[in-house]
């Protein structure tokens, strides 16, 4: 996931929150993959609003 597209898709609409299912979770994956990915949305969002 893109940064500047989570900081645009965010700030620059408006909204004040995004569904992020697809994004991470798939079916067939693994909990510890799940859990991963949720952590890099976090961490990207994070990054985005410094």
């Amino acid at each position: 996931m893109s940064r500047s597209i989570l900081a645009f898709g965010t700030r620059a609409s408006g909204a004040d929150g995004f569904g992020l299912g697809a994004a991470i979770c798939k079916p067939g994956m693994t909990a510890n993959k799940v859990a991963k990915r949720a952590e890099n949305v976090v961490r990207y969002k994070d990054e985005a609003i410094k």
